[in-house]
């Protein structure tokens, strides 16, 4: 399995912090998915440098435009978005009114319902499996796909 660009340039940066500094620089939740053909990608769940602080979303999908690109068949342009509490975690996902829909550990959700996260919780947008993790563990991830 080969990162992507963006995970490769994760587990570069893995590389050149301790666990601490990474966690400290890189507060929230990622999203690791699960091999795409034959790369696995690894997102930060955070907003866009920018956005208004009022912008407490996060969007996914196969648009250059979402925050969190996912180039896959089965995800939809805009397909799924983040809800951020004040502190920039992702508290909860919906589905945007993708066709393939969205589940969370197993289940449907429907559109435009806001659904509670936690670390572990596993997504499944279209075809494509994710896992949410706190930093500690998308750390241990990244410092495990290094190359040896």
């Amino acid at each position: 399995m080969h990162p992507s660009t963006r995970t490769q340039q994760w587990i570069e940066l893995a590389a050149n912090l301790t666990r601490a500094e990474f966690v400290r620089r890189h507060t929230g939740y990622f999203l690791i998915s699960s091999p795409i053909a034959v790369t696995r990608e690894v997102r930060w769940i955070r907003k866009r440098v920018g956005t208004p602080s009022a912008e407490a979303r996060v969007t996914v999908g196969r648009a250059t435009a979402c925050d969190l690109p996912l180039v896959h068949p089965s995800i939809a342009n805009r397909h799924a978005a983040f809800s951020l509490s004040a502190d920039g975690r992702p508290i909860a996902v919906s589905d945007l009114g993708s066709q393939t829909g969205t589940r969370v550990n197993g289940k449907p959700i429907p559109t435009l319902v806001r659904i509670p996260l936690d670390a572990g919780d596993r997504l499944q947008l279209g075809e494509v499996s994710a896992t949410i993790v706190d930093a500690e563990e998308a750390y241990e991830l990244l410092v495990a796909m290094a190359p040896s």
